[in-house]
């Protein structure tokens, strides 16, 4: 029989506990990222208890979480104690470009300004500064007075297409100094640049120049950057036309038309590009742009559904058009194409009518209800274009 070793029983036990540490420390610390989220998401309705509850339970599981010392200290900014955030956020050893700004903050408002902006000016130098480190630094410079100095730090912003924040700066100073031209370009790059988002939108609703806004022409540079973007994600551009159908903006069709200008000849497919541009030029009322454009894309794609009634309302929108035989021969090739397609056998059937060709129209309108006689639309288009003649002959 073998003799008990008691250092074998103490090195097994040590092995199993190794062995089981490392699944429960990820446990932990993906409980602890989940409490963090909860607290992220506590602090966004300002409420702090639940805010302080997740925050209480995320160090209990992972002590040194960075995520949980950087809510604990926008928890003690909300609560009014900056120096507490100040001492939370110094204690960080490796901190991420968010805490640093956050660190800034806290140390304007517990009074250290000197200090944030000796750091500030120190992170300024290096390429990798986010826009939001020199907003701040420039802020600094314009409560000492010194709108040329806040100026020069907010320069390199201005290289890749300002983000909102130095915008709204930029536009605030223009103001105050008085600089129409400055103003106009700092709106005009807000409204088209970052039209959808809502905080901006009453933010320049504030200074009562809506009504100006819709007409400003899109600065050169945003113009070449959308048309870069949709260079490389074209899949992006019908949603975009699809919003101004909804909700129209004379600022933005154009900014979308003059980017979409400088791309449709490099996309791989440019009948996308050619099409909405038709109906930009369509929503903005310039028809004989729109039909174009629209003429163009029937060349690229001779049986699209979409530019057939495209021109067939284009048709309708021009009363010089309306008895042009182009409508109708588009539509009659669509339909031979796409018999399936509703919209377009209707079109064609109203295209004869408005032409005054109402024998070709009774008989598709008939043929159709034959073919399908359970489709709404098709029934629709009987009653409106066979059954009045049917009356009169009775």
């Amino acid at each position: 029989m073998a003799r008990w070793n008691p250092m074998h029983w103490i090195r097994r036990r040590t092995r199993d506990a190794n062995t089981n540490a490392a699944p429960r420390a990820a446990a932990d610390y993906l409980a602890a990222e989940a409490a963090a989220e909860r607290a992220e998401q506590a602090l966004l309705v300002h409420d702090h208890a639940e805010a302080r509850s997740a925050i209480r339970q995320g160090h209990h599981l992972a002590p040194q979480h960075p995520r949980l010392r950087e809510l604990s200290a926008r928890l003690a900014m909300a609560d009014g104690h900056p120096e507490l955030a100040v001492r939370l956020l110094d204690a960080d050893p490796k901190p991420n470009a968010k805490r640093r700004l956050l660190l800034a903050l806290a140390q304007c408002q517990a009074g250290r300004r000197l200090q944030a902006e000796l750091q500030l000016r120190k992170w300024n130098r290096d390429p990798q500064c986010p826009s939001e480190g020199r907003a701040l630094l420039a802020w600094l410079e314009l409560e000492k007075e010194n709108a040329a100095a806040a100026r020069r730090v907010l320069t390199p912003n201005l290289r890749h297409g300002p983000d909102a924040l130095t915008c709204q700066m930029l536009l605030m100073m223009d103001i105050a100094e008085q600089l129409p031209r400055a103003t106009r370009k700092a709106v005009a790059y807000l409204s088209h640049a970052f039209c959808h988002d809502p905080h901006i939108a009453r933010w320049l609703d504030s200074f009562h120049i809506a009504p100006k806004i819709d007409h400003l022409e899109a600065p050169l540079e945003l113009i070449e950057r959308l048309a870069e973007q949709l260079l490389e994600r074209p899949h992006m551009i019908r949603s975009l036309i699809v919003a101004q159908q909804h909700r129209p903006s004379l600022g933005r069709i154009d900014l979308l038309r003059r980017a979409l200008v400088r791309i449709v000849d490099r996309l791989a497919e440019p009948v996308i590009a050619v099409e909405s541009l038709a109906r930009l030029a369509h929503i903005a009322g310039d028809i004989d742009e729109a039909r174009r454009w629209t003429r163009h894309g029937l060349k690229l794609e001779p049986y699209s559904a979409s530019l057939a009634l495209l021109l067939d309302q284009l048709a309708d929108a021009d009363q010089a058009d309306d008895v042009s035989p182009r409508p109708l021969q588009v539509l009659r090739r669509a339909v031979a194409a796409k018999p399936q397609y509703s919209d377009l056998r209707r079109a064609l059937i109203l295209r004869y009518q408005k032409a005054g060709l109402s024998a070709q129209a009774s008989r598709n309108a008939q043929r159709w209800i034959k073919q399908q006689p359970d489709n709404a639309l098709a029934m629709r288009t009987y009653t409106e274009i066979v059954a009045p003649n049917l009356e009169q002959a009775a």
